[in-house]
C-alpha cells in the first residue's frame, strides 16, 4: 500500500500549482562509521529525476520542488532510505544508511530456496509486473539478486532481494529500477503484498512504436483517472 500511496501523492502534487523549480541538496554517511558514502543513487520516487551522490557523499538534484515528495536514497549492501522533502528542508538534506544484515539466512529457521527463481519465478513476475499485454513483454534483467522463502505450515511466500530490481519494459521504452523492501504472498489468504521505490530511465531510442503504445498505456492509466478527476472538481470548484 505504501508505494501505491505514494505514486498517488506523487501525482497529485506535480499537478499541483504551488511548486517551484530547485536543486535538493545533502549528503549521505554511514550510520555506524558516519563516513560518506560514494556512489549511491538518489532518486525522487517513481520519477526519472535521480542523481549519485560524490566523494564526499554530497548529492544535488534539480527537481521541482513539492511538498511531501518521497526523496529515495539506494545503495548496494545498505538498506534503502528515504526523507520526505518539503519547502523547508531541501537544501539540507542529511540521510544516514544501514547496513545490511548479512547473516539473516543463518540465523533463520527457514532457509532461502536454492532453486527459487526455477520454482518461483513466474508467479513472482506476474504477482509484481501483472499479466497484462505490456506486462508480458517486461523482463527482469537481474533475477539472481532475489531470495525465496517459503514456509510450508503458514503458506506464506517472502521474497527479498540483495540490489535494486532491473526492469526492461520494453512495449513503453523505459527501464525501471526498483529497490524492493518487502515482498509477501499469503497463500491460505489469497493476498499479496509488496512495497519498495523505483525510479525509471527513457529508452535512448524512442520510436513511433513506443511513443503510441505510451499513450494506449496512459489512457488505461491510474494518471489519467487522477488528473481526470482533478480537471473535473477544478471547474467545479471555479463555478
Amino acid at each position: 500500500m505504501k508505494i501505491i500511496i505514494s505514486f498517488l501523492l506523487y501525482i497529485i502534487f506535480t499537478f499541483s500549482p504551488s511548486f517551484a523549480q530547485s536543486v535538493i541538496k545533502g549528503v549521505v554517511l554511514d550510520r555506524e562509521t558516519k563516513q560518506p558514502i560514494h556512489g549511491a543513487t538518489v532518486y525522487i520516487n517513481n520519477s526519472s529525476s535521480a542523481t549519485s551522490t560524490a566523494k564526499d557523499g554530497s548529492f544535488q538534484l534539480h527537481q521541482k520542488i513539492i511538498q511531501n515528495q518521497e526523496l529515495v536514497i539506494s545503495n548496494i549492501g545498505y538498506e534503502a532510505a528515504f526523507e520526505t522533502i518539503t519547502t523547508n528542508n531541501y537544501e539540507k538534506v542529511k540521510i544516514y544508511l544501514t547496513r545490511k544484515i548479512t547473516t539473516l539466512e543463518e540465523v533463520s529457521v527457514i532457509p532461502f530456496e536454492k532453486d527459487g527463481w526455477a520454482k518461483w519465478g513466474k508467479y513472482f513476475t506476474e504477482s509484481f509486473i501483472g499479466t497484462s499485454k505490456f506486462a508480458q513483454k517486461t523482463k527482469i534483467l537481474n533475477p539472481d539478486i532475489l531470495r525465496f522463502r517459503y514456509n510450508k505450515s503458514s503458506k506464506i511466500l517472502t521474497v527479498i532481494a540483495n540490489e535494486p530490481i532491473q526492469i526492461d519494459n520494453k512495449e513503453l521504452g523505459y527501464m525501471i529500477s526498483y529497490d524492493l523492501i518487502s515482498f509477501r504472498s499469503n497463500f491460505s489468504e489469497n493476498t499479496i503484498q509488496f512495497e519498495g521505490f523505483s525510479y525509471f530511465k527513457d529508452y535512448k531510442r524512442i520510436t513511433k512504436s513506443i511513443l503510441t503504445q505510451r499513450r494506449v498505456a496512459y489512457q488505461l492509466s491510474m494518471m489519467r483517472f487522477i488528473r481526470s478527476y482533478m480537471n473535473i472538481n477544478g471547474r467545479r470548484m471555479v463555478m
